[in-house]
């Protein structure tokens, strides 16, 4: 999976593994650093995403260096040899700063129940993205003339898109999405998105074909995303629905995409037939 041709570069991401920090810089080491390049937070990369809903905008990072969760990614490495990178990879070290850093975002609504409201409560937990089987997954980025060719097993075709049109000056129609669209797809989602990105990010910047390359060493950001969805169904003394008040907790590891989240959903239920109680 190493030989390739000048044309073409390996992308690898690298891990933190210090929960509840900051990054203050990082350095390393290797034999081969000259011909070893990144793209990290230092970058300050910002890309912009407009809900379906009401076209608001968020700005969302690509990378920080507040380190939410064991295994978040602050920077990728490239090169044109995959090997130099597995061997700079293990000789990264961050400068860090101990801090609070808080994972969750919750709705923040407080409950106002009638003394005369009989509650009934429900509460969910959804977190299935453990069970991947994959060891490792490979997107690449090729920008043909004026097309962008992307391989990489996604399902969310549509939205990737108009994300990346909106983001890359790529109309949506010279977008190519080469998908195996298997059963791992939706769980394996987040990974891709982010290489997906992360690829692009550098072939626009080096003008070549980019391979970027996730390990299960990786993949930490699926143990770490859960959602919470808890209903209180509040009924009168005739059994009569009084209101329904629904808290949402997101634990999102990264800014990147998962805060326009709350939104999204609060515009959803006020579409429906009763209040929702979400901010």
């Amino acid at each position: 999976m190493t030989n390739v041709d000048a044309h073409e570069f390996w992308a690898l991401p690298v891990c933190c593994n210090v929960k509840d920090s900051f990054i203050e810089d990082f350095s390393f080491v290797d034999e081969h650093v000259s011909s070893i390049f990144s793209i990290s937070y230092k970058d300050n990369i910002t890309l912009k995403f407009r809900d379906f809903v009401d076209s608001n905008e968020f700005n969302l990072k690509l990378f920080d260096n507040k380190i939410s969760f064991k295994g978040q990614i602050p920077l990728v490495l490239y090169s044109g040899n995959l090997d130099y990178l597995l061997k700079a990879e293990k000789s990264v070290l961050f400068n860090l700063r101990v801090g609070d850093v808080s994972n969750s975002y919750s709705s923040g609504f407080t409950k106002k129940e009638s003394q005369t409201c009989n509650v009934l409560n429900a509460c969910y937990e959804f977190s299935d993205y453990n069970s991947v089987s994959d060891d490792f997954i490979l997107v690449k980025i090729f920008f043909d003339s004026e097309n962008l060719i992307i391989d990489a097993n996604v399902d969310n075709i549509s939205f990737l898109k108009f994300f990346i049109s909106e983001n890359f000056g790529v109309s949506k129609d010279k977008i190519k999405i080469n998908s195996l669209n298997n059963y791992w797809s939706s769980s394996i989602f987040p990974i891709s998105f982010n290489a997906i990105l992360q690829g692009i990010v550098i072939s626009k910047k080096i003008n070549k074909r980019v391979n970027v390359v996730y390990y299960k060493r990786h993949f930490g950001i699926l143990d770490n995303l859960n959602l919470t969805f808890s209903v209180s169904n509040c009924l009168l003394a005739d059994n009569k629905l009084s209101k329904i008040v629904l808290e949402i907790i997101i634990n999102r590891p990264l800014n990147f995409l998962y805060k326009f989240y709350f939104k999204f959903i609060n515009n959803v239920f006020k579409n429906l037939f009763f209040d929702g109680f979400l901010e």
